[in-house]
């Protein structure tokens, strides 16, 4: 084998090892990015779930209020929700 084919083996595998690191290390990225997406998703539903669960929670103790004659000037103290707001609520 002459010095050139030595050479040219010796390029050839050494494109080979690294277009396969490349092809793992591409792989290996992918899955980690993945993986981040679907952690952040979930913890994104997470706290999206709390506060629709806390407007729930004001919502119903403002219908309550309204419910037992309380003013609506009250409600709009005790809840943090403007008189528009809580009338588009039904809350009239």
């Amino acid at each position: 084998m002459t010095t050139y084919e030595k050479s040219f083996e010796r390029c050839y595998g050494v494109e080979l090892v690294a277009d396969y690191a490349m092809e793992k290390g591409m792989e290996k990225g992918i899955l980690q990015g993945r993986e981040q997406g679907i952690q952040q998703g979930r913890e994104q539903g997470i706290q999206q779930g709390r506060e629709q669960g806390i407007q729930q929670g004001i919502f119903h103790t403002a219908k309550r209020m309204k419910e037992n004659g309380m003013d609506l000037e009250l409600i709009v103290t005790a809840t943090g929700y403007t008189p528009e707001q809580l009338r588009s609520m039904g809350l009239n």
